[in-house]
């Protein structure tokens, strides 16, 4: 896909001077090519707009993406909001000139529920939509239906047949519609697939797959019905969401993966993955009680991607850590490790036995979710019981636990004792320690921390400098301060 010749309108834009007073504008003298690559990246709705500006004048009718979402018609009176923004529609593909449409994408939302509309009326201007970026060879569609509440679809949407057999697509995003397998599938070009709040089965997923022979990425979010996913030789990339609410088991046999995401309910979830794998992310969304009494998989999914060169792991994975407290005998591969963590004493457990089960590992980058508002394990959970004061001891005793940690970033909202015991530790247990980094750049909102946050980080930092090597190897990042 070429959206503008790069070298033709660099060389346009270096004979335009640059307008004195009282002269054209200089947008006027930019070329077409270079204007209509800048409409590119403005919404549908904006970049229409620009047809009362001369210099832009008629360009809006060959903008290569399309991109129609219900709710930036918000502001359009409640009866007839979605007539208009039907018309909207219409009347840009009516006026389109470009020959072909490199990106389409058709988001509803809970709008047109109330809108009294009717849903054949919906589902034939959908139809025609898709239509006619097929025939444009649209290379990215994306169509999202929205849903109303829970699982249910704003309305019943089945996808066109003849979707399934472009031989343009290389991008494909469903969302809360349905499709038939039944006329057969075949995506030569398909090489990134998205499916979300979808109910599948084993058979349909088995013949998507194997319809799309250059297929690379793969998304399945909240999708009920699968219990059985095998991945093809030429899939690399999965990204898999559990939906909390399906308690069946779901098996994933993926023998050439090179990265892979599961999150949800991933307890329910039983990886067959390849030694090779390079990256690797576990995110469970609920915990408590029921977590611990299940005992289910998460021990096992730790075991099935210790291999991988890259890991991320929420809190709850760290807290598994924390629970089985064995002392190397996982022995995972990791070089780079990043951990979602809580400031609590079985969090901390967690990180220590973590780094104790990776010998290899040579960046950690630890990210404290903010203690406001939010109980700890120790608060809320009595399964796990107290902390042993002599487990924390011993603990804290660990020497060279991480023989080639070399970097470590610390990400918080607030520079807490948590942070800087953390820190601590790690300047005591690792001799090959380079560089330690505490940021709360990205953490929470604002701009600048307040007067009474500086000073409280600055006195917890202080605490550091009776540590060997912190004042060689801690750097300190604040919003605005750099200590």
């Amino acid at each position: 896909m070429e959206l503008l010749d790069v070298g033709v309108c660099s060389a346009a834009v270096k004979k335009c001077k640059v307008p004195e007073f009282g002269e054209e504008d200089g947008i006027s003298r930019i070329p077409d090519p270079v204007l209509a690559y800048i409409m590119s990246f403005l919404p549908t709705k904006d970049a229409v707009k620009t047809m009362l500006l001369k210099p832009f004048g008629k360009l809006w009718t060959t903008m290569s993406n399309l991109d129609f979402y219900v709710c930036l018609f918000e502001e359009l009176p409640t009866t007839p909001r979605m007539n208009r923004w039907f018309s909207f529609v219409d009347h840009v593909l009516l006026h389109h000139e470009a020959p072909t449409v490199s990106t389409f994408r058709l988001k509803f939302g809970r709008t047109i529920y109330s809108s009294g509309l009717r849903s054949r009326k919906i589902v034939e201007k959908i139809d025609s939509w898709i239509n006619f970026a097929v025939r444009k060879k649209v290379e990215v569609l994306e169509v999202d239906i929205g849903r109303r509440c829970g699982y249910e679809p704003i309305f019943a949407y089945h996808l066109p047949s003849f979707i399934l057999r472009s031989d343009t697509l290389t991008e494909l995003n469903l969302a809360s519609c349905s499709f038939t397998t039944k006329v057969g599938i075949h995506m030569k070009s398909l090489k990134t697939l998205s499916l979300r709040t979808i109910v599948l089965d084993d058979t349909i997923m088995e013949e998507m797959l194997s319809g799309c022979p250059s297929l690379k990425t793969l998304t399945i979010i909240d999708c009920q019905g699968l219990h059985l996913l095998k991945l093809p030789q030429h899939v690399k990339d999965l990204k898999i969401t559990k939906d909390e609410s399906d308690m069946s088991l779901l098996e994933i046999i993926a023998p050439n993966l090179n990265s892979i995401s599961v999150s949800g309910a991933i307890d329910y979830v039983n990886l067959k993955v390849p030694s090779s794998l390079s990256a690797a992310a576990l995110d469970f969304f609920r915990g408590g009680k029921s977590f611990i009494s299940r005992h289910r998989n998460i021990w096992l999914l730790l075991s099935d991607i210790k291999h991988a060169e890259h890991l991320r792991v929420c809190h709850w994975c760290v807290l598994e850590f924390a629970v089985r407290e064995c002392n190397g005998c996982l022995s995972l591969t990791h070089k780079s490790v990043v951990v979602e963590t809580r400031p609590s004493r079985w969090h901390f457990l967690g990180i220590v036995s973590l780094l104790w089960n990776s010998p290899k590992l040579e960046v950690l980058t630890v990210f404290i979710e903010s203690d406001t508002f939010l109980l700890t394990w120790d608060d809320r959970h009595e399964t796990l019981g107290k902390l042993p004061s002599s487990q924390m001891q011993r603990t804290m005793k660990f020497n060279e636990i991480c023989s080639h940690l070399k970097i470590v970033n610390i990400q918080v909202h607030i520079v807490n004792s948590f942070a800087i015991q953390l820190v601590k530790f790690l300047l005591r247990s690792s001799n090959c320690l380079e560089q330690v980094v505490i940021s709360t750049d990205g953490c929470g909102q604002g701009d600048q921390l307040s007067g009474y946050h500086i000073e409280k980080s600055m006195r917890l930092y202080e605490e550091l400098s009776h540590c060997p090597r912190a004042s060689k190897q801690v750097i300190v990042r604040l919003r605005g301060l750099k200590c």
